[in-house]
């Protein structure tokens, strides 16, 4: 017996969803004014805010709203002065050619009766994506090369390390590791260690994306090396 099958499988990326985002940070309308009323004090201002008569009356005494300016310029402070994205400020930009994600699934399975009332059942299943929103990790680690020690690499030391970890039970000091060149010369000598496998060390979990995330907040690695 053969079974084959297919078939299209759309996404549902909610576009709007991100074009809305897009258009409400975007640098036109980001330029806003507002009328404060009262005091502050909620215990009175509310009694004492502009209050519509009815449903088509109006508060009175509103004041008009100043013009907003546009352009609003990003990225640079009062002065002029640009500061880039050193203070956590960001950006939305979406793709206007961006279309609609959808996967190629796809199986093809055969089934035979063997003598000795035996039955042999193969089945394969797969799954082909296409214009993937997502097109490549946009955290993923990247695998520095030690600069000073020709050879060695980000992720083969720390699996070098991660290895010598799993291979003992760690003692009252932590574990006793063999130096990997890439931690001794990008930190400091005896950073392996000291830094990463010591009983406070932020090394332990054997994770490298969340050791070199942990090394970073300690201030303890380059700026984006990793």
């Amino acid at each position: 017996m053969i079974r084959a099958g297919s078939g299209l499988v759309f996404d549902h990326p909610g576009t709007e969803a991100v074009n809305f985002e897009q258009n409400r940070n975007s640098y036109l309308f980001s330029s806003q004014t507002s009328t404060l009323y009262g005091t502050g004090d909620a215990a009175t201002d509310l009694a004492k805010d502009p209050k519509f008569s009815s449903i088509t009356g109006l508060p009175s005494g509103l004041a008009a709203p100043q013009q907003p300016t546009n352009p609003f310029t990003p990225f640079v402070d009062s002065n002029g002065q640009a500061f880039g994205e050193a203070v956590n400020t960001f950006n939305y930009a979406v793709d206007p050619h961006l279309k609609t994600p959808y996967n190629i699934i796809f199986t093809f399975g055969i089934q035979r009766e063997l003598p000795g009332k035996f039955q042999l059942d193969l089945n394969y299943f797969g799954r082909l994506g296409r214009r993937l929103l997502i097109q490549a990790d946009g955290g993923q680690m990247v695998d520095f090369q030690d600069p000073f020690t020709p050879g060695h690499f980000l992720a083969q030391d720390f699996a070098a390390l991660s290895q010598d970890m799993r291979s003992q039970t760690p003692g009252p000091n932590g574990y006793v590791v063999a130096p990997q060149p890439f931690f001794e010369d990008m930190i400091f000598p005896g950073a392996t260690g000291r830094s990463l496998t010591a009983p406070s060390g932020v090394g332990p979990s054997r994770d490298l994306s969340d050791t070199v995330e942990a090394l970073n907040i300690f201030g303890l690695l380059a700026p984006e090396l990793g």
